[in-house]
């Protein structure tokens, strides 16, 4: 199965940015789901961590890698080929969120934009994803493929 590597890449880096946008505009409403005080949340932004934000783009890149994958099945990709590959991996992302946040008593508004972003970042890249289609592999019959 064909996977276009430079898409993956592209596509993952551009989740990532979403991210950063996506929690910067929900930020006063996420932070008030944290369960953190002002005093921790000005602590922790004191001494950042940049662990959390590796991990975030290490994920972003295997989710991308699964949603190329996952297009290159079925061998077809267009823009809504890659749109419903990309909203069927983030459901799946985010319904695993909704159970685990929902045990964990958090607020609606919290789940929503926790569990919101995958759905967007997944649809996200399932577009860029099936728009760019991998080149087709030319077979060297000189070197015996």
């Amino acid at each position: 199965m064909r996977v276009n590597w430079a898409a993956v890449g592209v596509s993952g880096i551009l989740y990532w940015l979403l991210q950063a946008g996506w929690f910067t505009v929900f930020s006063q409403q996420w932070q008030a789901g944290l369960r953190m005080s002002a005093d921790e949340i000005a602590a922790y932004k004191a001494h950042p961590n940049f662990l959390p934000y590796v991990i975030a783009l290490v994920c972003n890149l295997i989710l991308a890698f699964i949603i190329a994958r996952v297009l290159a099945l079925g061998g077809v990709w267009s823009l809504i080929r890659g749109f419903r590959i990309g909203l069927l991996v983030g459901l799946v992302a985010a319904l695993a969120m909704l159970t685990e946040l929902h045990f964990e008593v958090r607020t609606w508004q919290f789940i929503l934009i926790s569990a919101g972003c995958p759905v967007a970042g997944c649809i996200l890249m399932g577009l860029i994803l099936g728009l760019w289609k991998p080149k087709s592999r030319v077979k060297d019959t000189a070197a015996g493929d």
